[in-house]
């Protein structure tokens, strides 16, 4: 697919740019370390959009990275909200707790993330998955 990205000045002239928003694009991108968490999902939104949109190359990674940030703000603000869930994280973050559930995540409601992921870190449900 090939998409072209086209400026509009205010006196209706129209310029494309689009060599230069593929050159921000692969410099955004290759600068990118996607595990470190460095950009909010607010700041990661534009550029996936973008990949999206304009079918740029690596589009998979900055869209994953955008489900991943979204999870762990949300998880974040609900855990804060939630005294007793942090709490029963904080036990199940301990591998010899956890082993005592002999790897099946303990009995919980699933809250999930606009990312479709369970807020609890050791469990696995994903929005689109029946509840167990």
């Amino acid at each position: 697919m090939r998409v072209t990205v086209i400026a509009r000045d205010e006196d209706g002239t129209e310029t494309d740019i689009t060599e230069g928003v593929q050159a921000m694009y692969d410099l955004v991108i290759g600068s990118m370390d996607w595990g470190s968490g460095f950009w909010s999902a607010e700041d990661a939104l534009p550029v996936a959009k973008l990949a999206r949109v304009c079918g740029f190359p690596r589009v998979e990674e900055a869209e994953r990275y955008l489900q991943e940030q979204m999870h762990s703000e949300e998880q974040q603000i609900f855990l804060q909200r939630h005294n007793k869930a942090r709490d029963v994280m904080r036990i199940l973050d301990n591998p010899a707790d956890r082993a005592s559930f002999r790897n099946v995540a303990p009995p919980h409601d699933h809250v999930f993330s606009s990312a479709g992921r369970c807020m609890w870190s050791w469990c696995e449900a994903r929005e689109e998955q029946q509840c167990e």
